[in-house]
């Protein structure tokens, strides 16, 4: 059905922001059609690095001109417009025009977050008011992809549906879409710190047990001690064979919470999504009762506790984990905020320092005269629609410049499997 759109001037209430001005985009739309957003040429302190700009519940997205022009001949600029609206699902899973954790969201609006999307590696951010982004290329962008329910013919919000279109390939693009894990773990790098005793990127947060002993004894390639999960040489579940993915850096704790949270919406429920990620994660099955994807084993009994904590999504601290998998068609009801305009974003806070776990990691950590501060492994989530590349593990690593702001931190997943 044919999107109507209605503007008007109102004043919304951002939790713990004051209540200021915004342009709300209100829709009246059909069932499961993605809405367009409303892009605008940047302000001057991003006109160097933004050829558009949108946003989503305050959340900055900056589409590079190599992305635009890309895209231009797709209809509605279907990788950025996916993008965008899988950022609104994530924010507000239920899609009832509310962010669905308050806490988290206002972190991001605090840390200045701003999805990039680029075609290729996302270019320097110096001079610009960003302080943590994601980078997503648009060719890991793929709105058809079998890794999404509706495009194998079931049903996100139906579990019932799922087992018996697992391996359905026909019809639906056999490539990877990265904008689960990019957008992802943007959010998971302001979680961590909103709820550092459940989400934190230690080993003694709540989440941080529960991963370490999932791995059993199949090691990180971090520690050098990396054993295959899915061979009989290891007794465990997950492992990371990345040894740019620090532990220090938050990367093994983002790229785990990345696959419990992905295994429990149905998002790697496939056996060629088994069989490309099986080297890290073994449990690509969500529930009891379900046929196995490849060899895979069942999360909700192999790694109970993991499973329970992630599937917990209405209690405080949890609110932020998804529910149903973002497919990047956003439908909030016609009477619900959807996307303010960003016709305000010039009056920015600086972006805040970096605050690492561990001060090892700093030790290693790239200058600020480094784009890509990301130090490998989650090399950024490059939230723009750069949907892309760097490689998922190193995390935010963001280095002070002598003297000046720090630099722009990077979050980006890896490419591939």
């Amino acid at each position: 059905l044919k999107l109507q759109f209605l503007y008007l001037i109102a004043h919304r209430d951002t939790g713990t922001m004051p209540l200021r001005p915004a342009l709300l985009l209100l829709l009246l739309h059909g069932a499961a059609a993605a809405v367009d957003p409303d892009y605008v040429l940047p302000p001057t302190a991003y006109a160097t690095l933004c050829h558009r700009m949108t946003q989503v519940y305050d959340i900055k997205v900056c589409v590079e001109k190599s992305a635009w022009d890309h895209t231009e001949s797709t209809a509605s600029r279907g990788e950025v417009k996916h993008v965008v609206n899988a950022l609104a699902q994530f924010l507000d899973n239920n899609e009832d025009g509310k962010v669905d954790d308050v806490k988290v969201v206002d972190k991001m609006r605090a840390d200045n977050s701003v999805v990039r999307i680029a075609t290729g590696a996302c270019g320097s951010a110096e001079g610009a008011p960003i302080g943590r982004y994601t980078c997503i290329k648009t060719d890991d962008v793929h709105p058809t992809s079998c890794d999404l329910h509706a495009q194998r013919g079931a049903d996100r919000a139906v579990r019932s549906t799922w087992a018996g279109r697992r391996d359905v390939v026909l019809g639906c693009s056999s490539s990877r879409d990265m904008t689960y894990e990019v957008l992802f773990t943007l959010m998971y790098e302001a979680a961590a710190r909103v709820y550092p005793a459940k989400w934190g990127k230690t080993w003694s947060s709540e989440f941080g047990r529960q991963l370490q002993h999932a791995n059993g004894n199949c090691g990180w390639a971090d520690t050098k001690d990396y054993v295959d999960p899915s061979t009989t040489a290891c007794k465990g579940y997950v492992a990371n064979n990345d040894a740019d993915c620090k532990v220090c850096s938050g990367c093994i704790h983002a790229k785990g919470l990345y696959y419990a949270t992905a295994t429990y919406v149905g998002g790697v429920y496939t056996s060629q999504r088994y069989e490309a990620t099986k080297g890290e994660w073994t449990m690509q099955t969500p529930d009891v009762g379900m046929d196995a994807a490849g060899a895979s084993q069942v999360f909700e009994t192999a790694a109970a506790s993991m499973y329970r904590f992630v599937s917990e999504t209405k209690i405080d601290g949890h609110a932020w984990l998804p529910e149903y998998m973002p497919d990047g068609n956003y439908a909030a009801a016609e009477t619900n905020l959807a996307f303010p305009k960003p016709v305000y974003i010039d009056g920015l806070t600086a972006p805040q320092a970096n605050v690492n776990d561990d001060a090892a990691c700093f030790k290693a950590a790239p200058t600020a005269s480094d784009d890509d501060l990301s130090g490998g492994a989650i090399a950024g989530i490059v939230v723009g629609v750069v949907l892309g590349a760097a490689i998922i593990g190193a995390g935010i690593g963001m280095a002070a410049s002598g003297g000046g702001a720090p630099a722009p931190e990077s979050t980006e997943p890896e490419a591939g499997a």
